[in-house]
């Protein structure tokens, strides 16, 4: 799978865990849900992707700050909140990860 592929995958996997729609994690909303929906997707993202950072925040539409942030956001998430531990792991099933 590539890249881009990967990314779609990733958010729409994301958004159907987080309660939201494929085109909200794609659009400019810093809603809770719909931001922590994009966040996850870029966080398997980071982790999962051997391309540069600037690539696949680029495939996302976004900066390497970004994807950063989001990296460092749910990576602290994952230590102490269950939902989110609990969205990302499901996405990470849903993209043959685990």
């Amino acid at each position: 799978m590539n890249l881009e592929e990967f990314t779609l995958q990733a958010i729409k996997s994301a958004a159907r865990h987080g309660g939201v729609t494929t085109k909200d994690v794609m659009s400019r909303s810093r809603k809770e849900p719909i931001a922590r929906a994009r966040q996850i997707a870029m966080w398997a993202s980071y982790h999962h992707r051997p391309e540069p950072c600037i690539q696949k925040a680029k495939a996302f539409g976004k900066d390497h700050g970004t994807m950063i942030h989001a990296k460092n956001t749910i990576d602290g998430f994952r230590t102490y909140d269950k939902v989110i531990r609990d969205q990302s792991t499901k996405v990470l099933y849903d993209l043959d990860l685990l």
